[in-house]
């Protein structure tokens, strides 16, 4: 960057922060970052001599390259950098500051039971997903989910799981792969190598050239995605798109696993869902140096060590902190859990650098609420992690005796230094009478400080210090594993803040933060004295927001209770809010832990689940009708797009104030005629009428492609590795039963016995199936080719274009390769095709040496009869094997890996799942 530019990053953060503070957000320059950065580029300013007019300039004109003078603009963005960081954590969610998770899955081969105590940890409260729990399955089986392609269709089941959790305080997150959105992003475009490779290497990593190549599978069709728009932008909405869907079935967060590209702006995304948040897993970079303004973002960071080897482990930590920018990162320490005699140290360890860790470590209750109590302290909003460590020296200190120094930014511009000490040898009970120097200059903290100290295992205790200049000589007496020690003020209070009613009505999920705006809403923030202190309390509100009363409503030993009436006064549609409690002691403010809100209109509309089937697949819904307002009469009629249907359309209710209501409603979608990959986003609006208002509101459904089954003889099926929506089954009666539960079903039959198999192709097309059919023709009315010769063999085969409207069924697959070669040959069968079979491609000439004329001969029929739904290849083209199949050999001359997905899309129309 240069200086102009840094002096608009400037600027754009100032409004940044000013926006923030408007919607309730305190602000406060963490680390002094915006003061030294303007102060950096005013030296840099000055050494270009235009305080001394044309003179002073021109003394300064042949300069050149000056090192010295350029250091200061690297130092100047490094400030900016961590003061746009600061700005962005602000609204990032206090769960996902204090985050663990908790798997409900079979974890280290122990299953966890959902139901069971252990799911409903109070002391974790974040869930976490795999595809399993949650979304529809793949193909093989070893796919337990689509979800990591983007492929993110919940099951019925899987969505009541989530809001089953949630109902119990938790936020539920699933894993989504970062590589495989790329992936699956570039789906056979029109020119895979003018930038294919260069966009995987950039954004899918080792997923696209490594090891796990052959596992992530095919790919399919995205020319729409392609036309006009530079891929890497496009790429951007593309993958927001799946992101907001994954916050629409329910989920507070996604894992973004090996996501190493540059994402867009999700500005709207956070500011409609101020409660969801977006984790790549990307060793801890945040993009902060980007243009974007990244709201709702944290970032993961990997293989942090063992704590047996303290050092090492703390410093990948520090590294990961200092590259945050003031943004808390999430650790995934390991893939196997800690000893328990290290569970303490690693948790207190990863929250001293503003980490939250996100394995399986399991420290104890009293850690846990330590942590917590001294929250402020330890990992909130304004923790500076940018403090030189050397200023702390221990004197005659233990080997195993470690510190950490961090500092925490005051309301009015105070500062406090936040002391970690940690004993990194479990086998060593405890440390005692440990004697430090504290070197305070160059911060700005009350002289003389007070000195507070605390561990999980004693109570509080102010320590007498010693002063000598700004240096503090402390003698701690006693920790086990962790000891905190605050150089500042007395202990400022620890507040909490919730919503309590709304309407008029209490709020009683935990999660619940709407609000109507101009409705009165009620807050209950509770203080706790952690030292006995005076103190005075007041709410930071977004512009324009009122407190109309106050009022303590209990008083307890260190502990007051205040209830604050609030009329939101301002606020945009779906937007996020803060109300910020501020405690005032001495001479000093302490803003703490923000209550985030949303606003939302009177009347909610959500749709269970919030996704349909195409073509016409009627489905059962639930159809979620939520009062943030007070009690009155409501009237809502459903505007079906056209082309879709609905069983009730009109409905009337009474609603309670607060209260949820669901309506069981059947709908089906118009044909949209997608597949593969495909989907389409449809806004079905509403028009409601509620206590003598009208209002309009949209339900947003995802329409995927239906489904489609394959029964198989002859056919290696792991050829189709990967490919979405397609099922095998296991049996022909199961084939038959699936048709007459309304499936789409097709049947792949290779090198079947025609006599034998004959009756079953009659019956399942009269069934309503279809039939691909590769080998010795069989001979009936159904079959669309008439045998000329047997026992020939073709060293190619070439796919031609169809005509008219089927041309749409193999276009996208012969944009890539229409022509498929084999040294040894091909055996075939010579046919012609009959008056209602199109040709969709012809063999090529035999090998040398070889009898027969082949050459030109259809090789590929396609039915053109919409009433027996037929494909006939005229060889078994190897599918018996994947030798010629396999995805990483798919640009070998002698690979069939591409024709592989022209047998999806025969089999997707057989079945009726597609139609063009």
């Amino acid at each position: 960057m240069n200086e102009r530019e840094l002096w608009l990053l400037k600027e754009d953060i100032e409004r940044e922060a000013k926006r923030a503070e408007e919607d309730g957000f305190v602000h406060l320059d963490v680390g002094n970052s915006l003061k030294h950065a303007e102060e950096l580029l005013d030296q840099y300013r000055a050494t270009k001599g235009w305080e001394g007019g044309y003179g002073g300039r021109a003394k300064f004109y042949e300069l050149g390259f000056d090192l010295d003078r350029e250091t200061l603009l690297l130092k100047a963005k490094e400030f900016l950098l961590r003061a746009k960081g600061a700005v962005l954590a602000l609204r990032l969610p206090r769960w996902a500051k204090e985050h663990r998770y908790f798997y409900v899955d079979k974890v280290f081969g122990q299953d966890l039971d959902l139901e069971g105590l252990k799911a409903f940890d109070p002391r974790r409260g974040v869930v976490f997903f795999s595809g399993r729990n949650w979304a529809i399955k793949g193909f093989p089986e070893t796919q337990k989910g689509l979800w990591y392609r983007c492929n993110c269709r919940p099951t019925v089941e899987g969505v009541k799981l989530i809001e089953k959790l949630q109902e119990k305080g938790k936020r539920v997150g699933t894993y989504m792969s970062g590589g495989m959105m790329a992936i699956t992003f570039t789906l056979l475009p029109d020119s895979e190598d003018d930038w294919t490779d260069e966009f995987l290497r950039e954004y899918a990593g080792h997923y696209w050239h490594g090891e796990k190549q052959r596992y992530w599978g095919a790919r399919g069709s995205s020319s729409e995605w392609n036309s006009d728009i530079v891929p890497r932008m496009d790429f951007c909405r593309w993958m927001a798109a799946q992101l907001e869907f994954a916050r629409r079935i329910g989920f507070d967060f996604i894992h973004l696993d090996e996501a190493w590209g540059r994402y867009l702006e999700t500005r709207e995304l956070c500011e409609k869902n101020p409660n969801f948040v977006i984790c790549p897993n990307n060793l801890a970079r945040m993009y902060v140096w980007e243009d974007t303004w990244r709201y709702g973002w944290t970032s993961m960071g990997e293989s942090l060590g063992h704590p047996s080897k303290w050092d090492e482990f703390y410093q990948r930590m520090r590294r990961r902190s200092l590259k945050a920018y003031n943004i808390p990162w999430w650790g995934w320490h390991t893939y196997r859990p800690f000893e328990e005699k290290f569970q303490n140290l690693t948790f207190a360890t990863t929250l001293a650098n503003k980490g939250t860790d996100v394995s399986h470590s399991n420290p104890t209750d009293e850690y846990i609420e330590f942590s917590r109590r001294f929250s402020d302290y330890i990992y909130g909003s304004y923790v500076d992690v940018y403090v030189p460590q050397e200023r702390v020296k221990p004197i005659n200190s233990s080997k195993s005796l470690r510190t950490i120094l961090n500092r925490r930014i005051l309301g009015k511009g105070g500062e406090e230094l936040i002391l970690h000490l940690l004993n990194i040898d479990p086998d060593v009970p405890f440390l005692k009478n440990i004697k430090l120097e504290i070197d305070t200059s160059g911060f700005n903290i009350k002289w003389p400080p007070t000195v507070t100290f605390s561990t999980p295992e004693l109570e509080v205790k102010v320590l007498n210090g010693r002063f000598k200049g700004r240096k503090v000589l402390i003698e701690v007496p006693k920790i086990k594993t962790w000891g905190l020690i605050v150089i500042g003020y007395r202990l400022f209070p620890r507040m909490d803040i919730s919503l309590k009613s709304r309407g008029g009505a209490a709020v009683t999920n935990p999660l619940d933060n709407g609000f109507v705006p101009g409705e009165e809403i009620e807050v209950k923030v509770k203080v706790e004295e952690i030292v006995p202190t005076d103190y005075s309390l007041h709410l930071h509100l977004p512009e324009g927001w009122k407190i109309l009363k106050t009022e303590k409503i209990s008083s307890e030993e260190n502990v007051e209770t205040y209830m604050f009436t609030i009329f939101p006064l301002f606020a945009k549609l779906d937007r996020g809010y803060a109300i910020t409690p501020v405690v005032k002691c001495e001479d000093e403010e302490a803003p703490t832990w923000p209550l985030l809100l949303q606003a939302k209109d009177k009347i909610g509309f959500r749709l269970v689940p919030p996704m349909a089937e195409s073509p016409k697949i009627k489905s059962d819904y639930e159809l979620e009708v939520r009062n943030f307002s007070k009690s009155g009469f409501l009237k809502f009629t459903l505007r079906l797009p056209e082309g879709w249907t609905a069983d009730k359309k009109d409905f009337k209710m009474r609603l309670k104030a607060g209260e949820t209501k669901r309506i069981p409603i059947k709908m089906k979608p118009k044909d949209y005629h997608i597949r593969f990959w495909e989907w389409v986003d449809v806004n079905v609006p509403i028009n409601w009428t509620f206590q003598g208002l009208q209002g309009s509101s949209l339900l947003k459904i995802r329409v995927f492609p239906a489904p489609f089954y394959v029964y198989a003889e002859g056919v290696e099926k792991l050829i189709m590795h990967s490919y979405p929506n397609l099922y095998f089954l296991k049996g022909l009666e199961e084939a038959k039963k699936a048709i007459g539960e309304g499936k789409f079903v097709a049947l792949w039959l290779v090198n079947r016995d025609p006599k034998r198999y004959r009756d079953i192709v009659d019956e399942i097309i009269s069934l309503g199936g279809g039939i691909l059919w590769m080998g010795d023709p069989f001979n009936g009315d159904n079959c669309p080719v008439i045998l000329e010769e047997r026992n020939l063999k073709s060293t190619s085969i070439r796919y031609i274009t169809l005509q008219g409207n089927m041309q749409k069924l193999l276009a996208p697959a012969l944009r890539i390769r229409s022509f498929y070669r084999s040294d040894k040959g091909f055996k075939v069968y010579k046919v012609k095709a009959k008056d209602w079979g199109a040709v969709s491609a012809v063999w090529g000439p035999p090998p040398q040496g070889q009898p027969g004329k082949i050459e030109g001969a259809p090789a590929v029929i396609v039915s053109k009869d919409k009433e027996r739904k037929i494909v006939y290849i005229g060889s078994d083209l190897e599918v018996t094997s994947e030798e010629h199949y396999r995805f990483e050999d798919r640009r070998h001359y002698d690979s069939y890996w591409y024709q592989t997905y022209i047998f999806y899309n025969f089999l997707n129309w057989l079945s009726g799942a597609y139609t063009f």
